[in-house]
């Protein structure tokens, strides 16, 4: 019934929807093929790992329920502190906190109004036992959650995950038996623990071939803004690292990459996405002020001591950061006016006509937020552009009866298995359509699309990945 009812639209060829669902199928078709392929998964390994992270949190749960601050509470209250439902209790960590160890709140839950127990609330308590919770509940998310979802999913050493385009709103892919796209990427840690069990076939290498700052590209696409698309032009530039300069008083050579890419996780994208200078203040100070480096090595805090805080009481350094970012967020929009006045028509176009129409041809209506006007559009453009690419790749590979073969994608990459007789020519199959046949395809893309390359050991492991340069040293003459 629902299939008759979209029909029509779904095959009127002035309709930009059916443009959209062409598109989309030959993509569902190329991924169920990477889906049938499967990636090979190391069963023994995430056994091992299992059992280790397993000791691991027994060893910290000692700590915490045998330590000083255990006994303070039963001394207080006349309770144990225990672990019920894989954690302690809220109730029971105000109290510990707030009344026993003296701290004070800083955050109320949105519905009861209690004081928070979240990771951003313990991460502010400076007390050792703050910290133990805090990686108690990252070791059993990693052992519950991601190591998990691959332990149950491997089948005679492969893994076969789905790969959906009908669940994100924003049009977006998403995976599941296993979610092959919900690995941690930014805790060194747990990108170790998780990524080492993927591995290629006997006698392959994994490739990966991501579009570098896709998104902001895209955005200079939507956009047009002349700022954006200098940035986005000449490869001497590097938009992250100029705002990391303005957001932490830098010079160009002190920004580390950490410190870009706070410029780029907790200011730039944000400020685009709709949020505004007192959202990126608190982000930016949790992010980086504590363990935030410069590139030599030195600490970002003792560095902004002395070109912000200025002799000021520790106790103002934040509404003072703070004050600092309104004043970036200023000279950010003076610069990028024309990005936000896309904004603006962007959301007069949604209160006009019920929804926003994107450059692949999909709509999205209902209730919409300003972040999710600004971020729709974006986000979606720029997965449409892998997924045009992926099933490219997947029909010229088909055709040319090549054994590397696509084995999945994570919204700006996809991934590859194959033996090394093929790699120059694979490289250049993906260079040629990634960054260009996909812009003679669609004239709309008015910046390049550079491909950036990442190549693990042969019979190596994703975790081990190098990046890579087409004709440069492969990752065992590193």
């Amino acid at each position: 019934w629902l299939w008759q009812k979209q029909k029509p639209i779904l095959i009127r060829p002035k309709d930009g929807r059916s443009k959209a669902f062409a598109h989309c199928m030959k993509g569902l078709f190329a991924l169920d093929n990477a889906s049938e392929r499967g990636w090979c998964g190391d069963e023994l390994y995430y056994n091992d790992v299992d059992q280790e992270l397993e000791v691991e949190i027994k060893k910290v749960e000692r700590r915490l329920v045998m330590g000083p601050e255990s006994k303070r509470f039963k001394e207080a209250t006349g309770k144990e502190l225990k672990i019920v439902n894989q954690d302690f209790s809220p109730g029971d960590l105000r109290d510990l906190f707030f009344k026993v160890l003296g701290f004070k709140s800083t955050k109320k839950t949105a519905k009861a109004g209690k004081e928070a127990m979240d990771a951003d609330v313990l991460s502010d308590i400076d007390h050792p036992f703050a910290k133990q919770i805090l990686r108690r509940r990252k070791l059993v998310k990693l052992k519950n959650t991601y190591v998990a979802n691959f332990r149950r999913s491997i089948i005679d050493g492969r893994m076969h995950p789905t790969f959906n385009l009908h669940i994100a709103r924003t049009y977006r892919s998403s995976a599941q038996d296993p979610n092959a796209q919900n690995v941690p990427t930014r805790d060194e840690e747990a990108k170790r623990y998780t990524r080492s069990g993927i591995r290629p076939s006997p006698g392959n290498r994994l490739i990966f071939a991501d579009y570098g700052a896709v998104e902001v590209r895209i955005l200079a696409c939507y956009t047009k803004d002349k700022e954006l698309v200098r940035y986005c032009t000449d490869p001497s530039t590097d938009m992250h690292r100029d705002e990391a300069q303005n957001i932490f008083i830098l010079k160009r050579g002190q920004v580390s990459k950490g410190l870009r890419q706070g410029s780029k996780n907790q200011f730039i994208f944000p400020e685009v996405y709709g949020s505004y200078w007192k959202n990126c203040a608190v982000s930016l100070w949790q992010e980086n002020m504590d363990d935030g480096k410069l590139a030599d090595g030195s600490p970002l805090k003792e560095h902004l001591k002395t070109k912000l805080f200025k002799g000021m009481p520790a106790n103002q350094w934040r509404d003072i950061f703070g004050l600092h970012i309104k004043k970036v967020e200023e000279k950010f929009w003076q610069k990028y006016h024309a990005t936000r006045e896309w904004q603006l028509r962007s959301v007069e176009e949604y209160l006009t006509k019920g929804y926003i129409e994107m450059f692949f041809g999909h709509r999205r209506g209902g209730y919409l937020s300003r972040n999710k006007i600004f971020n729709t559009p974006i986000q979606n453009t720029a997965f449409q552009c892998l997924l045009w690419s992926f099933y490219e790749l997947d029909a010229l590979w088909e055709k040319k009866k090549l054994r590397t073969q696509l084995i999945g994608q994570i919204h700006d990459e996809i991934i590859a298995d194959g033996p090394d007789e093929e790699l120059e020519e694979v490289v250049g199959d993906i260079e040629h359509i990634m960054s260009k046949k996909i812009r003679e395809t669609f004239p709309w893309i008015i910046v390049p699309l550079p491909t950036e390359l990442s190549l693990t050991r042969i019979d190596g492991n994703w975790y081990g990945k190098s990046v890579y340069e087409a004709g440069g040293k492969l990752p065992e003459d590193k």
